[in-house]
């Protein structure tokens, strides 16, 4: 039974605690926010950027494509 709460709590607690992430960052002052967008999106560019890079990498190593 344990292991059936933690597989239903945890996916609504990794829901609802972004949620109110974002409740609370509407609090911040409009200045702060709009600073930490700008922010946020460039972290974000550079986090998908990365991830796809090193799928990409990964894939050619196990194609063997760079043996050259």
């Amino acid at each position: 039974m344990a292991c059936f709460s933690y597989g239903s709590l945890l996916p609504v607690a990794g829901s609802a605690l972004p949620v109110a992430g974002a409740a609370l960052f509407l609090f911040f002052p409009e200045e702060l926010r709009k600073s930490l967008v700008s922010l946020f999106i460039s972290y974000a560019t550079g986090a998908l950027l990365g991830a796809s890079l090193c799928c990409k990498d990964m894939t050619r190593r196990k194609k063997g494509d760079n043996d050259k």
